[in-house]
């Protein structure tokens, strides 16, 4: 692995992590700008939300379903997420893909977990989302997300 490599990868890393953070703690700032200015947010059988001010009200407020939805989230209290399996692929100098699976754990313990499948690119000296989708395998009955866990 080469230097440049090396360090794509670990800004690829951190552009994930930023993600996760932001989502957990109610960063916006960081949780939107993971995303290049007109990257995708796509939820499985939710839909997409593209550009980041799209994202910040669809992807980060209850992914962009009902007011009832969005407040039992939000009054859910601190959700954590772990990523684990990352896979990163290097297409080429500006453009990356990544796979990971993610767990998601709120108060009551596990909530929901799945996969993101994504394509990055660089900008500047980022690498940033241009395409998340997100695609969840499974909720508790539970789930602060799922509450009857259905996915």
């Amino acid at each position: 692995m080469t230097d440049n490599e090396a360090t794509a990868r670990a800004a690829i890393q951190a552009t994930l992590m930023r993600y996760t953070w932001g989502g957990d703690n109610g960063v916006f700032d960081d949780f939107v700008n993971a995303f290049a200015e007109d990257g995708v947010l796509e939820i499985k059988g939710t839909g997409s939300f593209q550009g980041r001010a799209t994202i910040c009200d669809g992807g980060m407020n209850g992914f962009g379903s009902s007011e009832e939805k969005r407040n039992r989230i939000r009054d859910a209290g601190r959700f954590s997420h772990h990523l684990s399996s990352t896979r990163i692929e290097l297409v080429d100098a500006t453009n990356a893909k990544s796979w990971s699976y993610f767990a998601v754990f709120g108060k009551l313990g596990p909530d929901h977990w799945g996969r993101y499948t994504d394509t990055l690119k660089k900008v500047g000296d980022q690498w940033l989302l241009a395409h998340r989708r997100v695609s969840t395998d499974a909720a508790m009955p539970h789930s602060a997300f799922y509450p009857d866990g259905v996915v």
